[in-house]
Order: structure tokens, then sequence, then C-alpha cells
């Protein structure tokens, strides 16, 4: 009998790849497609819904099929995933950002983690707009990075966190 749940580490929406942090991490490719840009329904203190642009840095991908498919999913492919019967979805496992507000002097939207999605941290990628994305430190160069010649100090250089201000630098952007 096959499994209806897979973990992958890389899918592709929309004929653009994504792949997960630790993924990107291991590879140490050149370009990051770790993160997304979703709209997820909220329900603010009013009670009322409304649609919210959020963005995530994906830990992981789940293919979710409605029951166990008829079909061998050995090396599952985008090709073969095409020819199967039974309803799925492709999930991403994230940690998500809000919206701040818009940087005064670089008009780059600003972004902080938001902890209140951890209890639901899934997002359909039915429902995200693929782009590349790149979360920058809203402070990108500290002094205290660097010596007194400008180079920069071993074991100081920039790595993201998670925590903090960013910067988010869209290559392109759903209206």
């Amino acid at each position: 009998m096959n499994s209806t749940v897979w973990v992958l580490t890389r899918a592709k929406l929309d004929g653009v790849l994504f792949r997960t942090k630790p993924s990107q991490d291991k590879k140490k490719t050149k370009t990051d497609n770790s993160c997304i840009i979703g709209y997820v329904n909220v329900t603010g203190e009013d009670g009322q819904t409304r649609v919210q642009k959020c963005y995530g840095v994906i830990k992981k991908f789940y293919l979710h099929f409605m029951y166990p498919p008829k079909k061998s999913t050995y090396k599952l492919t985008r090709e073969k995933l095409s020819s199967f019967e039974e309803p799925w979805i492709l999930c991403a496992l994230c940690d998500w950002y809000d919206t701040l507000d818009v940087h005064s002097s670089t008009g780059l939207v600003q972004i902080q983690r938001n902890n209140y999605w951890e209890g639901c941290p899934l997002q359909n990628l039915a429902t995200c707009y693929p782009t590349n994305i790149v979360y920058w430190p809203t402070t990108p160069f500290n002094p205290d990075d660097y010596d007194d010649k400008g180079k920069p100090i071993e074991g100081k250089t920039y790595d993201f966190k998670g925590d903090g201000i960013y910067s988010v630098i869209a290559h392109h952007e759903k209206l």
C-alpha cells in the first residue's frame, strides 16, 4: 500500500524551482530559492476576515494525496504526478513574516517574524506567487563587523537568522 504524504526538499511551482532552507544551505547554491510570498485569510480582532500578504522561508515541502494512489510513486516526477487521478496538494512548512511598513528612504517593504502563525505554518503552494525574493537586513552593514581597514572580521559576516527586521527585495511582485 502506498503512503499519502511525502516530504520533499525541492518543488517547482509554475516552472519556478523552490528549495527548502536546509537544502539551500547544504547545496550552497549561488541563488536562494527558499523564500515565497503567500496570501492567507486572516480574521482580525474585529471579526472581519481579510486577505493578508505574508512572506515565508521554506523549511519543508509536503506532497499529500487525498487517498493512497493506485499507481507506483517510486521516483515520482512532475510528469508522473500529472498522470495521477487522485487529488493532491503541495504545501510548504514555513517560518512566516508580517509586513511592518515601507522603509522611508529605500521604499522597500519591511518585515518581521510572526510567531503567532507557528500553530499553522503550512501554506498550499497553489495560493503562492512564484517569485525570486531576498530578505536583506534593514541595517545591512554593522561597523563592528569590520576592522580599521574596512575588511570583514572573520566569523562576523552576516548570516540570516530570521530574527529582527528585514527588507524584502522581490524580482517581480503580484499587485
